[in-house]
């Protein structure tokens, strides 16, 4: 078999948020298979940004597998933020990397660049189930260096993966990950550990100043009626800090073509956090061959908030397929999507699909058609009306069968934005150890450089969430969901910053002398409600006795702040008064007041 493919992409997008370019970028792709007695792979991509004026990225790989089980690879070009060269090989039980090369610093502002300024080396070696890797980082005025191990021992049933971690920057440090599990067919028990000792520095440079631990264990168990019971508990925190609990139970039923349920009830709080629950329904109806899902979810941590949506497939024929989806979402509102599959020739299919969310619409078209020897072409249009970008995509394909498998991929940062401006800077740390879940069926966590990664997606459209359950209460983010489209190669980006949470805290008073401003002696308005709006977000408290309020666990923004439901009689002073604030990440924000008085008498003067 020999298969040969070859695509173009044009993007372009007109950015607006502070500084306003166009931005276009040209991506041509080529990837070649010849499957006789040896496979080999050649994969290159060509990136050029004209705001860059210039080359921006270039990957040359070659690969080839041989029938007896030889693995030979060569990588020049960009590969996780390191430019140079990668050479390894594998064979049965042994197997080594050699990368070599400049780790690329990103450097913010209006155009966002890299900066080859580090030395870059790491050997990995694969024996007899260990994981050995020996890592060099050359700083401006230091060395790096990192030892680590990684294994896996079974016995039955019982599997024990240990990851240890050895790095020396000023003082040794040390990272420990240990997952043991039980694992039948009905029953499943786990138990992990991950600890970070003061001083341990990770591959990206982040040096933990202070040692923190993570444990937790969970069961579950099914019975031969479909009914499962599963439960957990588990601390997480700094050592010289209070510890953070979680706790969860909850019941599902699977049966293939019957009526599904999964409910889970999580309860977390301790240290820092005022504790609070999240509780997960969701159930999916099959009907014939239709399939109709609800989910339903409360939570009240880090804040309040509650969805409910209705999704439902619908295969009209062999050869089309409608898609709806309603969510409503106390947050971000309305959550329409709208889409499906039409073929209306055997060698025609056209797949659409338009999302409307917080008044933008988002819009995924395509085109394919199947001609003579299997030769695929597909044209496709997408964008939204958020940032006005369009992408269009052209691709010519030889042979059918590779649409069934997906090689492409998607990764990102989940980190502590603490400058709220969405490019993490030196210093800033990561967020672990939380899910990511790809199309409401993959799940994997954030590892200790706070990265993410997804691989052998098939080409298509996707969605990616963050569970935010495992955000601490302080942080928060804007959006835990983004769609995004997966080609054959595509490795997409999608970086999720999370912010430090502020807060807002004044008092409404009887403006008594109408001088605009407390004074001490003017008494507190008790039971006004104070309103923070953001775009489609409010939130909203009332005052205390003393007429002080307080609202917190915001995320970064331009807010409005308003008071109603005054006493009778009264209005604000001055009237109809709107408070205009911008929060940035882990600000506490204080005297934010608002007066109230009778309204002036009028003074008439009489002539006589």
């Amino acid at each position: 078999m020999t298969l040969f493919l070859i695509s173009f992409t044009y993007f372009s997008q007109l950015s607006h948020n502070l500084y306003q370019y166009q931005e276009e970028t040209f991506s041509v792709t080529s990837w070649g298979i010849e499957l006789e007695e040896d496979q080999w792979t050649i994969y290159s991509r060509l990136y050029r940004y004209q705001r860059m004026a210039g080359l921006k990225e270039f990957t040359f790989r070659y690969d080839s597998i041989l029938i007896n089980k030889n693995y030979y690879h060569l990588l020049a070009g960009d590969n996780n933020r390191v430019r140079g060269l990668l050479v390894g090989s594998k064979t049965k039980g042994f197997g080594w990397d050699l990368q070599v090369g400049k780790m690329q610093d990103i450097i913010p502002g209006p155009f966002p660049t890299y900066n080859r300024n580090l030395f870059y080396s790491e050997l990995d070696l694969s024996i007899s189930g260990h994981n050995f890797f020996l890592m060099g980082r050359w700083d401006k005025d230091s060395y790096l260096p990192l030892l680590g191990d990684q294994f896996v021992f079974k016995h039955g049933n019982l599997s024990l993966l240990n990851d240890i971690k050895i790095s020396y920057r000023d003082r040794p440090g040390i990272a420990l990950y240990e997952d043991l599990y039980y694992k039948r067919p009905n029953l499943f028990l786990r138990s992990f550990l991950r600890y970070f000792s003061s001083g341990f520095s990770d591959k990206e440079n982040i040096v933990y100043s202070r040692g923190r631990v993570n444990w937790g264990m969970n069961s579950s168990y099914r019975f031969p009626s479909g009914l499962s019971i599963h439960s957990g508990a588990g601390f997480r925190g700094m050592l010289d800090e209070k510890l953070e609990y979680l706790f969860l139970g909850g019941l599902s039923f699977y049966m293939p073509g019957r009526i599904s349920f999964d409910f889970t009830n999580n309860l977390m709080g301790g240290g820092y956090r005022d504790w609070g629950y999240r509780r997960y329904l969701r159930l999916n109806v099959p009907f014939k061959r239709h399939q109709f899902l609800v989910n339903y979810e409360k939570s009240s941590i880090n804040r309040e908030r509650e969805s409910f949506g209705l999704e439902g497939q619908f295969y009209l024929s062999s050869r089309s397929r409608l898609d709806l989806s309603f969510e409503r979402m106390s947050l971000y509102g309305w959550d329409i999507s709208f889409g499906g599959m039409l073929s209306p020739f055997r060698n025609l299919k056209t797949n659409w699909r338009f999302q409307y969310r917080e008044d933008r619409l988002y819009y995924n078209t395509s085109l394919s058609w199947i001609g003579w020897g299997n030769w695929i072409g597909r044209f496709g249009i997408a964008g939204n009306t958020e940032t006005n970008s369009k992408q269009y995509r052209l691709e010519i394909t030889k042979s059918g069968t590779l649409e069934k498998f997906g090689i492409g991929g998607v990764t990102g940062l989940v980190w502590q934005d603490e400058n709220g401006d969405r490019i993490r800077q030196e210093g800033e740390p990561p967020v672990r150890d939380i899910e990511v879940i790809l199309d409401e069926e993959r799940r994997t966590k954030v590892d200790e450089r706070g990265r993410y990664k997804f691989r052998l997606i098939p080409k298509g459209e996707h969605t990616i969430k963050l569970d935010i359950k495992g955000v601490p209460a302080f942080l928060g983010t804007e959006r835990v969901e983004k769609s995004f489209t997966s080609g054959f190669f595509d490795v997409q980006v999608i970086d999720f910053p999370i912010y430090g949470l502020s807060s807002i805290q004044g008092r409404v008073y009887y403006d008594k002398n109408h001088n605009l401003k407390w004074d001490p002696d003017e008494g507190g308005v008790p039971n006004v409600r104070v309103t923070v709006k953001i775009k489609k977000f409010e939130k909203y408290t009332y005052t205390w006795q003393n007429g002080t309020y307080l609202i917190s666990n915001l995320v970064p923004g331009v807010y409005t702040v308003t008071a109603s439901i005054l006493p009778p009689g009264y209005e604000l002073s001055p009237k109809g008064l709107v408070l205009y604030i911008e929060l940035t990440p882990g600000t506490k924000i204080k005297g934010l007041n608002f007066g109230v008085a009778t309204p002036k008498k009028e003074v008439e003067i009489k002539r006589f």
